[in-house]
Order: structure tokens, then C-alpha cells, then sequence
């Protein structure tokens, strides 16, 4: 599972290569288990609206994320996952 979810952030963090600022911003995602993304929003906003927005757009960018492994027995895994931008 954390394999997955480790998967999942660097595809965002590639299509949030040019984040306008720094700083944390933590997702909740819904992913299916084919990796197909259902839902997305800000858990815990940066503190920038600009970066909240951006990290938004990242994740639908990113495309499809690679299939959930067997562990996960749902059809859709929720999850937050706090994105970092230096």
C-alpha cells in the first residue's frame, strides 16, 4: 500500500514540476482500482491559494495512476496524501 501511495505522489510531483511557491498541501484523493482518479480536494490548504490550485491541477494532469495493488480490496481507496513544494 505505501508502495502505491508512493507512486501516486511522484507522478503529482512531476506534473507539479513548476509549483507557483512553497510550501504543504494535503490532498484527499479518491482513486479507483483500475488508478483511475474519482475525486480530489484540499484537506489542509498551504496557507497559498495559488499552490492549493496548482497542486489541484497536478493531480489531474498526472493522468491515470498506476492500479491499486491486491491489499486493497475496495473499489475506490480514499486517502490524504500531504504533497511538499520547495
Amino acid at each position: 500500500m505505501a508502495a502505491w501511495g508512493g507512486r501516486i505522489r511522484a507522478q503529482i510531483q512531476r506534473a507539479a514540476a513548476r509549483a507557483p511557491g512553497r510550501g504543504t498541501v494535503t490532498l484527499a484523493l479518491s482513486v479507483g482500482r483500475d488508478g483511475t482518479l474519482r475525486g480530489a480536494e484540499v484537506a489542509v490548504a498551504s496557507g497559498n491559494p495559488a499552490l492549493d490550485r496548482a497542486a489541484l491541477a497536478a493531480v489531474r494532469a498526472a493522468g491515470r495512476f498506476p492500479p491499486a495493488p491486491a491489499s486493497v480490496t475496495g473499489a475506490v481507496h480514499r486517502f490524504a496524501l500531504p504533497l511538499r513544494f520547495d
